[in-house]
């Protein structure tokens, strides 16, 4: 279980490598939290109701005969029947939940661990003492290959997740593209004698989408049955 969410880079240059749609707008803590929740329904159902019930039809057949006592039972069992298809589909939920926690964390990991290589790699290009022109082009370039790179890692565990949940392979989100790509351009930092000064005011640019199963931008669900929302 996912006890705190996984922040995204927060280098001066990672970091824009880390933002939607190359980034999971959900928070995995939520998804597992929601999980424990349809979890704890199917053990109170099936620990708890059914067996109550069972002992209830029991004691009802020991003590009482004909039509009306066979019809009795026949509705125990019915109820029965019903709350073990809640607690299969408690379990079924709940199992969904924690396959898309699972695909959050991973997600989230491995594009920092991305984003810390073009962090690391933009460095070095600033203290390498080229030209601070040839650097700003150099690192331009290098944070576009990364944030490229993050926008496929997430669009390809959206497509694994999507099989994970049993989603139909037509469903918007389930082939990993992501509508309308990129609202904005990268934000790029200017380096002036060796020395990144960057924009924050472009952190914070929203990217939005209307797949249900992509789960890089704002306005998606992270619900059951809505994939990973956004």
């Amino acid at each position: 279980m996912s006890w705190w969410s996984t922040e995204p880079h927060g280098g001066v240059y990672g970091r824009q490598t880390v933002v939607p749609p190359a980034w999971p707008q959900v928070d995995e803590v939520m998804l597992a939290q929601s999980a424990i929740e349809f979890e704890t329904l199917k053990d109170h159902l099936r620990t708890s109701v059914i067996p109550g019930l069972r002992l209830q039809m029991m004691a009802l057949t020991d003590a009482w005969d004909g039509a009306g006592s066979e019809a009795a039972r026949d509705e125990a069992s019915a109820i029965i029947d019903e709350h073990e298809a809640n607690a299969i589909a408690a379990e079924k939920i709940a199992e969904n939940l924690r396959n898309m926690e699972s695909t959050v964390v991973k997600t989230k990991i491995a594009a920092n661990a991305n984003a810390e290589e073009a962090q690391q790699d933009c460095e070095a290009n600033v203290n390498s003492g080229i030209d601070a022109e040839v650097v700003q082009v150099l690192n331009e370039e290098r944070v576009a290959r990364c944030l490229a790179d993050n926008v496929q890692l997430v669009s390809a565990n959206t497509v694994e997740l999507a099989a994970n949940i049993g989603a139909a392979p037509g469903a918007p989100g389930a082939d990993g593209k992501m509508p309308g790509g990129r609202s904005s351009p990268v934000p790029q930092p200017s380096v002036t004698q060796g020395t990144a000064d960057f924009n924050e005011a472009n952190l914070d640019k929203p990217v939005y989408f209307n797949s249900s199963l992509n789960f890089a931008g704002e306005g998606s669900a992270g619900g059951t049955g809505h994939g990973v929302g956004s």
